[in-house]
């Protein structure tokens, strides 16, 4: 059973509700809005020029690794290291920037899955490993994750295996399921409630 037979016109309508381009600047920018919107990422003491910094320390991650996940290389523990080195990465150079020093594995997973998704929609890279696991995904599965708050790749691993029953009941891959969900649940919303 699929939600929609068709991946590409779930794509189209992904891109035009999120209103991205395909350029790598600009999905920057929306994962970024996206996750510093609930994350509570910055100490109160960081200024804008620091915050942008973090977030550039994120883009040339992402830009460094591009081309594995173009190829489609990276696969499920890869991509998890992948997230815990972004993390790492951010909190050495920023922590100072960052609330309570540090770079929450939440957000940085929130951040880099939500990048690979604009990605992908788009055509720029081949199918990613995981999805943007946030408060509205993590409920409807089932599993007790806050994205936000969460500093664990463990209870991440959890989440992310939760997600997997469901999008294997639809026959569907992680990435996909997601994308069909999102579509359902949040444009829906947006639709009924203008």
């Amino acid at each position: 059973m699929t939600l929609f037979a068709d991946d590409e016109a779930a794509k189209k309508l992904f891109i035009h509700a999120a209103k991205t381009r395909p350029v790598l600047a600009d999905i920057v920018k929306s994962s970024r809005v996206a996750t510093a919107r609930r994350g509570n990422i910055y100490s109160k003491t960081s200024s804008d020029a620091q915050r942008n910094e973090i977030w550039k320390t994120c883009s040339c991650f992402l830009e460094y690794h591009l081309s594995h996940y173009r190829d489609g290389f990276v696969q499920e523990e890869p991509h998890i290291r992948n997230i815990q080195r972004l993390q790492q990465k951010v909190t050495e150079k920023h922590g100072g920037a960052l609330q309570g020093q540090n770079m929450r594995f939440g957000t940085a997973q929130k951040f880099l899955n939500l990048a690979l998704k604009y990605l992908w929609v788009h055509g720029e890279i081949k199918e990613p490993p995981h999805l943007p696991v946030d408060r509205l995904i993590a409920q409807n599965v089932g599993a007790d994750y806050l994205w936000t708050q969460n500093d664990d790749a463990n209870e991440y691993q959890h989440a992310i295996e939760c997600c997997q029953r469901v999008s294997q009941h639809y026959g569907l891959s992680l990435a996909r399921w997601e994308l069909h969900y999102w579509n359902l649940t949040v444009l829906s919303a947006r639709i009924g409630n203008p």
